[in-house]
Order: structure tokens, then C-alpha cells, then sequence
């Protein structure tokens, strides 16, 4: 998403060249924004002229007028009528489920699994094998370790993206999925050869009780610019 408004273009160009990865974060977090209706864009940029002069002023106007005015309340406008046309529409499953692919090199590490162990807990976990070193509670509690430290990781230090399954359904089951697009999964953080080994099963934790820690655009209200969510302006 492309700002209109020239003080905060200027704003997120400066943002997104900065040091700090917090904020570049951020600012990239708007220009990453999708769905968004051209006249819900409008209205949020005309009401901020004049509060961008630098991101502080941005941010005390983000969480003090904008959101208190546009989210916190009864019918957030992300579903009014204002957003009506950016919606998803088509088929859509009754029953949705998000995905997030991770690298589980940390996580592995710091719970002292392998890669087969977690393999066994998956199938036990999801009822495919009977229990053997690990019964269903162990392997259910082995897991909610897993995705703790999966949502700690220090290395993290980047938006988190998650998917609808049915849309990357397809490109999991392929067996090159490693070598495939990273936008689709938003693995461009999992470069190495190894990353992708060790991430190659990470999809499957979600059907296991493992919720991300940030789900991902547009299937939540957090974060920054006129997506409206309700948290700071961050991944």
C-alpha cells in the first residue's frame, strides 16, 4: 500500500531506512498493508495530516485518536461497510485454519528434541500412531514447549506471517516446497538449506494445539496503519 500522503511517505521512507529494526518494522508494516479500500485509506491519511511530523507523533495519534475512534468500539471498521469491498469473498471454508512456517532450529535446541522425536510426538499428538515413548499428554505438553519457544525465539526479529491452510495446501504437500516462492508461506527469514530441513514439519504443529504468537495480515485487528488493528503500529 502506497501512502498519498507526502509527510507520511516521507515518514516511512526515512522508517523503513532506520537502524533500529523495531521501527523499520514498523513503518514497512504499512507500506505491507493489503485489502484495504481506497476510500478507508483516504479517510485515515486525511485525518493524520498534520500529526506525522516524525513517528512519535504518528504513533500518539495512532493509539489515541485513531483507534479509540475507528476500532475500539462496538463494530470495528475493519467490518463496516467502509471495508465492505476489501473483504475476501469466494469460497470460503466454514472452518479455517492458520498456519505459520517457522524455522525450529531454536526451538529444537532449546527443548533438547530432534527431528524424529518431534515427528513421533506429532503422530501421537494427532492420534496417527499409539504411544510409545510419549503418551497423548506428554506429547501434547512437548508441544506447547515447542511452540513457547518458537514464539520467544530472540532471533525473531522480523514480522510473523501466517496462512489460511486452504491457501497453501497445495504448496506443502509438493515435495520441493523448500525451493518454492517464499511469499505464499513467508519463509524468506528460513534461507539455509537446513532452515528449510528444520522447518519442513513445522506447518503441522498448528493442527496440534500451537497458536502463533502474531498471526498474520488481514486476519487480525494489530498493528498499524489503516488495517486497524489494535496494538502498535508493529508486525
Amino acid at each position: 500500500m502506497t501512502s498519498r500522503l507526502k509527510e507520511l511517505k516521507d515518514l516511512l521512507k526515512v522508517g523503513c531506512a532506520s537502524d533500529d529494526p523495531i521501527r523499520a518494522a514498523y513503518c514497512g508494516n504499512y507500506l505491507f498493508e493489503e485489502r484495504v479500500l481506497h476510500r478507508r485509506q483516504t479517510n485515515y491519511e486525511e485525518a493524520l495530516q498534520g500529526q506525522a511530523s516524525d513517528f512519535d507523533a504518528w504513533d500518539l495519534w495512532h493509539r489515541n485518536r485513531y483507534l479509540a475512534q475507528a476500532i475500539y468500539r462496538k463494530v470495528p471498521e475493519t467490518f463496516t461497510d467502509l471495508n465492505t469491498s476489501a473483504a475476501h469473498s469466494g469460497d470460503l471454508q466454514e472452518k479455517q485454519r492458520l498456519v505459520r512456517i517457522e524455522n525450529l532450529k531454536y526451538a529444537l535446541h532449546e527443548t533438547g528434541l530432534t527431528i524424529a522425536e518431534l515427528q513421533e510426538i506429532l503422530a501421537v499428538a494427532t492420534n496417527k500412531a499409539l504411544a510409545g515413548k510419549y503418551d497423548a499428554i506428554d506429547a501434547q505438553a512437548a508441544l506447547e514447549d515447542i511452540c513457547a519457544s518458537l514464539n520467544r525465539n530472540p532471533h525473531s526479529v522480523r514480522p510473523r506471517f501466517a496462512s489460511f491452510f486452504q491457501d497453501v495446501a497445495d504448496t506443502i504437500d509438493a515435495s520441493d516446497w523448500g525451493q518454492s516462492s517464499p511469499r505464499p508461506l513467508r519463509t524468506g527469514a528460513l534461507r539455509s538449506r537446513a532452515g528449510r530441513d528444520h522447518a519442513r514439519r513445522a506447518h503441522e504443529l498448528s493442527g496440534a494445539g500451537c497458536t502463533p504468537s502474531r498471526p498474520s495480515r488481514p486476519q487480525t485487528d494489530r498493528g498499524r496503519a489503516p488495517y486497524l488493528r489494535a496494538h502498535r503500529p508493529g508486525p
